[in-house]
């Protein structure tokens, strides 16, 4: 754990990033503010308020704490956290890429997992609310190691014990797989064929990827890419003890092509369907058998397709998830030092937000631009905006 005392809140015209301030000459200039202090959970000082005898009176009361958390720029700035997916993409990306962990993040994103991790079997699962599954455990276990957090230590333990009882990493769901074998600790066969010739379908075909739901198809654009490359991280130490502590056999042995429709029941919502496994027998024999030309046009586009996206987004993408995924195919497409993959590196705290529990991924880069609309109209069809203090 940090020193919570030194932490503060950049914003700018929207954006809001958290800073760790070393020095105690820094802190001075610098002294905590309300907002920060709240957000983490350290002790502030609150105005006395006069107790409330009507409706409108509490509203006042309401408005007057709330207004206190309104950032300098004019926003409202807030945790949102809550998928316990998010944040692996982030570390994991940094990981492959070989960039420096920041110490005082690191501590904070640990503190989070640990406090965030099911009491009764010390797993993690889809949302933090959520029962332990493959693809939380595996995950947030895998981003503890990669924090440098000892395979030994007993809530490392409980939570190893608790993946191996639900089927291991085998039994992973989709972006778990993928993450894994981007990371050398599964292979790529034991993936679903992630497929980038779709992008090249004419847009009244259902299968488009350009019909599907935003975030579907934000994802699967560059994973289809990644898959399409088809590369791991080089072996290291770490990814050498996690191919052995993240399964129950040796992974030698495991057979990668039977893990494709290998998913925990604790993972699965719906059973597996004829036609999942007959899509999956079909993608199989196309992925076997593809056409040389036509791969290279569905690469040349999914990865103008990411292009855009970040163009357009100014470096965020749509989402931390897909954003870890884009910043991955920028690295191996153009290389850590070309615009698109250092324009993201300064992106990358956007998603992160620091709050009493720990420092956590975030849904999108924040939800300020919602929270400060239905804030201003809560304001103004309650009538306090007519109040001249507000």
């Amino acid at each position: 754990m940090t020193d919570l005392t030194r932490w503060r809140l950049n914003v700018d015209e929207g954006r809001h990033t958290w800073e760790y301030l070393e020095s105690d000459e820094e802190c001075k200039k610098r002294p905590q503010s309300f907002i920060e202090k709240y957000w983490i959970g350290l002790p502030y000082k609150q105005e006395e308020l006069e107790l409330a005898t009507t409706a409108k009176q509490a509203a006042i009361n309401g408005f007057r704490f709330f207004r206190q958390l309104q950032t300098e720029d004019g926003h409202w700035a807030g945790a949102y956290d809550g998928p316990m997916f998010i944040t692996p993409g982030i570390v994991f990306v940094n990981f492959i890429t070989g960039q420096t962990p920041d110490p005082y993040q690191s501590k904070e994103l640990i503190r989070y997992l640990f406090n965030r991790a099911n009491v009764n079997d010390g797993g993690w699962g889809l949302h933090f609310e959520g029962k332990s599954t493959v693809f939380g455990t595996a995950m947030n276990y895998t981003l503890l190691r990669i924090l440098g957090v000892d395979q030994d230590y007993p809530p490392m333990i409980k939570a190893r014990n608790t993946l191996h009882e639900l089927g291991s990493a085998t039994a992973i769901s989709s972006w778990g797989k993928f993450w894994l074998s981007a990371l050398g600790v599964y292979e790529w066969d034991g993936m679903l064929p992630l497929l980038p010739e779709p992008w090249l379908f004419p847009e009244f075909i259902p299968f488009f990827p350009g019909n599907w739901w935003v975030h579907t198809r934000a994802v699967y654009l560059g994973m289809s890419h990644i898959y399409s490359l088809r590369k791991s991280m080089p072996l290291n130490d770490l990814t050498r003890s996690l191919r052995n502590e993240l399964y129950t056999q040796d992974y030698d042995t495991i057979d990668w092509k039977a893990q494709q429709l290998n998913v925990s029941e604790a993972d699965r919502y719906v059973p597996l369907s004829f036609t999942l496994k007959a899509f999956n027998y079909v993608s199989n024999v196309y992925e076997r058998f593809h056409i040389p030309s036509l791969r290279k046009k569905a690469i040349e586009e999914t990865l103008l397709q990411i292009h855009l996206e970040i163009e357009n987004t100014n470096y965020l993408c749509l989402a931390p998830v897909n954003f870890a995924v884009n910043m991955l195919a920028m690295y191996y497409e153009h290389g850590p030092t070309s615009k698109w993959f250092t324009g993201m590196l300064d992106r990358r705290i956007d998603a992160l937000w620091l709050c009493r529990e720990g420092l956590a991924g975030t849904g999108t880069n924040g939800s300020q631009l919602w929270d400060t609309a239905l804030a201003a109209q809560a304001c103004i069809y309650s009538g306090l905006s007519n109040l001249e203090e507000n």
